[in-house]
C-alpha cells in the first residue's frame, strides 16, 4: 500500500509539475513555481536548486522532497 501511494503521489505530482511548467522546458523558475500552484516549491526554491541555476527540475525536486524525509525520519 505504502509503495502504490508513493506512486500515486509522485505521478499526481509530476502530472501538476508538467502542467505549470507551460515553457515545456522539464523546469519550473521560482516565479513559474509560485503561478503555477507550487507556492512550497516556490518557499523552498533555494534549498530545492543545489546549483543555484535559478531553475529546478522534478528530479530536483523529488531529491529535496527525499533528503526533507529522510532528515525527519531521523529527528
Amino acid at each position: 500500500v505504502g509503495a502504490t501511494l508513493d506512486s500515486e503521489a509522485e505521478a499526481h505530482l509530476r502530472a501538476s509539475f508538467d502542467a505549470a511548467d507551460v515553457a515545456h522546458r522539464g523546469t519550473l523558475s521560482r516565479d513559474e513555481a509560485r503561478s503555477g500552484g507550487f507556492g512550497w516549491i516556490a518557499n523552498h526554491f533555494d534549498a530545492i536548486d543545489t546549483g543555484h541555476v535559478g531553475r529546478v527540475s522534478f528530479d530536483d525536486v523529488r531529491h529535496y522532497l527525499q533528503a526533507r524525509d529522510g532528515n525527519a525520519a531521523t529527528r
